[in-house]
């Protein structure tokens, strides 16, 4: 800290301000790369819910169908026997089931009740169904099966017990320990996958299978079905998916009857039980297990299907086929985080630049207020000077008129003369002092009434006329054309006056063309006066800065030009109090020329 003190507020500000606002604008910049990742976890979490509902939907459709087979299935036992029905239950199950599949019966040693296998033709749908499943419902090998075990009806309430859970915590935040529960239940109902971005996906070849959360289990079917009375079996035979309804019935326990669906099948039917709220931004699609379309929702758009935004998997009744989402337009994204990144990164600047201009403020501040403590030192240094000077003058001169050691008369009167010069002198200097006090604390009082103004240059012109004289000027004066009237402080503007001829005698030095011209008149600015010199003129750069307090283009203590740095700050203010200007310029030939303009006002004399 001892440092920093002594370092001055520049080093203050620096360790204060800009260290701290430039790490935080590092870190505002680096949160604003980051968008891109929190809007793609936004949109992934909110995509992810309607995957979930779809999902949802599915399995839900399923289940209804399950539903639909199994009172089929008991309203045809209550009115067939079970060895009847299980003769021809591929043709029976036509005459009460609308939907595709291909029914079968079997018991739980391995015999296939129907389809009867001499009776399709090679090839056909029910050939290739029996090929397939001969040795499996025979018991004669072990199967990858998936199994839905509890049934789909028990499943559709789970999904119920979740969805009313889901609301429940949506109104209040969960505990610990229900937190992990609807954790547990969700990966155990909806087992989601969150998908890379469409537009950041790898690229798949087209046969690779899409990974399953759903474990398979390994049995044969007798060991499947016998623990159950009903379920949904899933296995993939010659690369293609087959899902078998199955159900035994109480009145033939030793009997299996179902029907198998395909992925044609099922895509007529959850085209009918699918059904997704409208949504512009996204679309919609079912894959299979080779992460292909199988239903496209709404028809006819196309994707790169092996990428979608998100997708969840649907479930041990389809095994690998997930409910998947794309958006409709992928860089819509990428525009959005573009344009947050932008905004961010632009508030970031703003305030960096705010910052900034405040520092510079600041430090222009600092500047100015250190210069103002400097000639505020020059000016007590100045003020000194200006009163030593005259009251040593004063005192000499006065010591040796009291002692009367001066006997001529000519010189007694030039001691007095410079006695009375010198009074004058320290007079204006204490009411320069005093007058600028009272402005700056805004006291200085005027009285404002009609003045002659030629009478009143004429007037302070005659009362200078014999010093500047003495002193070797040479003087001019141009009066103006008739009387000129302003409404101003007759005193007030009698001390910009004498000011401005102080200056120009003071700037004047010896050995040069010393030469006053003192010139009032009319113009389009209304009256004004000049006052010209041909004495060192003003510096370049200091045109500005000479009206301002305490600054003075030549010091005293190093020229020795007399002054305190307030004789044109106090007449500039004057002249600005009486709705003037007071101005500098060059005059031609080397010199200054002052100059100020008032407002005119009629003759009282004249005015009723």
């Amino acid at each position: 800290m001892r440092l920093l003190r002594q370092a001055g507020p520049a080093a203050l500000i620096w360790s204060a301000v800009v260290f701290p606002a430039l790490l935080l604008g590092v870190l505002a910049v680096r949160s604003a790369d980051e968008q891109r990742i929190i809007l793609e976890r936004k949109e992934t979490e909110l995509r992810q819910q309607q995957t979930d509902q779809m999902a949802s939907q599915i399995r839900l459709a399923l289940g209804g169908l399950f539903e639909e087979f199994s009172r089929g299935l008991d309203d045809q036992l209550g009115r067939i026997p079970a060895g009847e029905l299980s003769a021809d239950f591929t043709k029976n199950i036509s005459s009460w089931w609308r939907n595709p599949g291909i029914g079968f019966a079997v018991t739980l040693d391995g015999r296939i009740l129907s389809p009867p296998g001499d009776i399709f033709p090679k090839g056909s749908e029910a050939d290739r169904f029996l090929a397939g499943n001969r040795s499996f419902f025979a018991n004669a090998q072990e199967a990858t099966v998936y199994q839905s075990v509890p049934t789909p009806r028990a499943e559709l309430e789970k999904l119920q017990e979740y969805n009313t859970q889901e609301a429940a915590s949506q109104q209040k935040k969960p505990d610990a320990a229900s937190d992990q529960m609807d954790k547990g239940l969700y990966e155990k109902l909806y087992r989601s996958r969150a998908v890379v971005p469409q537009k950041q996906a790898r690229v798949q070849q087209e046969t690779t299978a899409n990974l399953s959360n759903v474990a398979p289990s390994y049995s044969r079917f007798g060991e499947l079905v016998s623990s159950q009375t009903e379920g949904v079996l899933s296995r993939f035979v010659d690369d293609r998916l087959e899902v078998l309804f199955w159900k035994r019935p109480r009145s033939a326990p030793d009997m299996v009857f179902g029907i198998r669906f395909l992925a044609d099948d099922l895509r007529v039917l959850l085209e009918s039980a699918t059904a997704i709220k409208p949504d512009p931004a996204v679309r919609f699609a079912v894959l299979n297990e080779r992460g292909m379309p199988l239903l496209v929702l709404p028809s006819g758009f196309k994707a790169d299907w092996k990428n979608p935004f998100v997708a969840t998997e649907i479930g041990e009744v389809l095994p690998r086929w997930e409910a998947a989402l794309y958006l409709a337009d992928p860089g819509q994204l990428d525009r959005t985080a573009r344009s947050a990144r932008f905004a961010s990164t632009g508030l970031v600047l703003l305030a960096l630049a705010c910052m900034g201009l405040g520092m510079v403020f600041i430090a222009l501040r600092t500047r100015q207020q250190t210069l103002l403590a400097r000639k505020k030192t020059d000016f007590v240094s100045n003020v000194s000077h200006e009163l030593k000077t005259p009251l040593t003058s004063i005192r000499m001169f006065a010591e040796l008129l009291e002692e009367q050691r001066i006997s001529d008369p000519v010189k007694t009167a030039h001691y007095l003369r410079i006695i009375r010069q010198e009074s004058e002198r320290l007079t204006r200097l204490i009411n320069n002092v005093l007058d600028f006090a009272k402005m700056d604390r805004g006291e200085k009082a005027y009285h404002f009434k009609p003045i002659n103004l030629d009478a009143l240059l004429e007037n302070l012109w005659e009362g200078q006329r014999p010093h500047l004289e003495n002193e070797g000027f040479t003087l001019l004066r141009e009066p103006g054309p008739g009387e000129s009237w302003v409404r101003a402080d007759s005193d007030a503007l009698s001390q910009v006056v004498v000011n401005l001829l102080s200056n120009a005698e003071k700037y004047s030095p010896e050995g040069g063309v010393r030469e006053i011209v003192l010139k009032n008149g009319q113009d389009q600015n209304g009256l004004f006066v000049e006052i010209s010199d041909r004495g060192l003129g003003v510096p370049r750069g200091h045109e500005r800065k000479i009206f301002e307090r305490f600054h003075r283009a030549h010091d005293s203590l190093s020229s020795g030009i007399q002054g305190a740095g307030l004789g044109l700050t106090l007449a500039k203010r004057i002249i600005e109090d009486h709705g003037g200007n007071l101005t500098y310029r060059p005059r031609p030939g080397g010199g200054s020329t002052f100059s100020f303009t008032l407002s005119s006002c009629p003759n009282p004399a004249t005015t009723p």
